[in-house]
């Protein structure tokens, strides 16, 4: 069946951003996993990631899931989940066309992720489960996945290397 594909018929930013082509009747579990991130010098962190979905019919409950790992996918913890119209970025599409949202479509999720701070090995994976009630939705994008943190040096070893930071501390560049 159809599964995450990169595409470039739309973007939130950018020209490319993965969807599933979900217009054509998938049933059951799609799943992508990130790459490894290291967090081991990040004090706090947060992630983002930008989301365009339409439901075909008023009861689709297509549910879109974000699970987060530090022991390389053995066990996961969910971190995000919307479903059905929370899951939802525009009206009901059940005009028989596949959805491509436009620019005002996307919608800005953010993830609970602060107890991965001070990780090295942390990965992610996006789970879409399909509307298990036969009434399915349309397309799902996601795009600019993004992570935010501060970023701390330990002051000894800044010293021992002859590292000085000004003004400390700083709320630009």
């Amino acid at each position: 069946g159809n599964t995450w594909t990169q595409t470039t018929n739309a973007a939130a930013t950018g020209t490319k951003s993965v969807y599933i082509n979900n217009w054509n009747g998938n049933f059951g579990t799609d799943v992508f996993v990130t790459p490894s991130y290291s967090f081991s010098s990040v004090s706090s962190v947060a992630m983002t990631f930008k989301v365009a979905f339409a439901r075909r019919s008023a009861n689709s409950d297509d549910k879109l899931q974000v699970y987060g790992s530090t022991n390389c996918g053995q066990t996961w913890v969910q971190r995000y989940v919307k479903q059905g119209a929370a899951l939802a970025t525009t009206t009901t599409i059940n005009n028989f066309s596949a959805y491509i949202p436009t620019a005002a479509q996307w919608r800005t999720e953010s993830v609970t992720i602060g107890s991965y701070a001070n990780q090295p090995n942390v990965r992610f994976k996006f789970v879409y489960t399909y509307s298990t009630n036969g009434n399915y939705g349309n397309n799902i994008y996601v795009d600019d996945i993004n992570f935010t943190g501060t970023v701390g040096i330990d002051e000894n070893f800044a010293n021992q290397i002859g590292l000085s930071v000004f003004p400390n501390p700083s709320q630009g560049n």
